[in-house]
């Protein structure tokens, strides 16, 4: 990221979504996008999403990778 001059504007953290997003709300931490691209399971996705709610401005991007997979998508109840 360095090399590439992306350090001012972007931040790569290299721990479990999970724990990851908790800091960053804890930090006060705000973006403008982010993207999912962690694990590949239903309630992980949905850990990731609902904390980027409290991390991404209004009107910001949040990109889904691998949204098709069927361990991915929610389920009809």
């Amino acid at each position: 990221m360095r090399s590439a001059r992306l350090d001012t504007v972007a931040r790569l953290v290299l721990q479990p979504s999970s724990m990851a997003l908790l800091q960053l709300i804890a930090e006060r931490f705000t973006a403008d996008a982010a993207i999912v691209d962690g694990g590949h399971r239903y309630h992980e996705v949905f850990v990731d999403l609902y904390f980027l709610r409290k991390i991404v401005r209004p009107g910001g991007i949040i990109i889904l990778d691998d949204h098709w997979w069927p361990s991915v998508r929610a389920r009809e109840c």
